[in-house]
């Protein structure tokens, strides 16, 4: 008997097998994306300001409407945007163990996002697309986007 060809194997197995096992199982499969990330890592990272997770979405959402921001993964932005909302709140520590530990960067690897964030953010008052900068000024996100640019600490190490 021939061995049948991978083309011709759905049409050899019963109908049952062919099923989708996330369907099967009932799973909900999502793609994770830059506030999936976000909202882990401020669980981890245990945010008691509250300006510290929205000034985080602040950048988060500038990066998203940055072209240059495409070449670093999500979760990456994501843990550079909590460093830097760390850092401009004054938190004690910028980048915690716990934060460290959940994002799988050490702070070598975040400093650069961050900074690269930090930069959009002083662009943001003066860009064509404002929309980001005006929605985080207003005093319903805490005007967390008025907040004195954080110098990020960290560079020297990541050159």
């Amino acid at each position: 008997m021939p061995t049948p060809r991978t083309s011709q194997f759905p049409s050899l197995c019963h109908p049952c097998c062919r099923l989708n096992p996330a369907q099967v199982l009932s799973y909900d499969l999502t793609v994770p994306t830059t506030h999936t990330f976000l909202a882990r890592f401020k669980k981890a990272a245990v945010c008691e300001d509250p300006r510290t997770a929205q000034y985080a979405e602040y950048l988060v959402e500038l990066a998203l409407v940055d072209y240059s921001m495409l070449k670093h993964p999500l979760s990456l932005i994501s843990a550079a945007a909590l460093h830097a909302a760390l850092t401009a709140i004054g938190a004690p520590d910028a980048y915690p163990r716990a934060l460290r530990r959940h994002a799988r960067y050490e702070l070598r690897e975040v400093a650069p996002t961050a900074a690269a964030l930090v930069g959009l953010a002083a662009k943001a008052p003066d860009s064509s697309l404002r929309a980001v900068f005006k929605k985080y000024s207003s005093s319903k996100y805490g005007e967390v986007a008025k907040i004195e640019l954080p110098q990020i600490d960290g560079l020297e190490e990541a050159q």
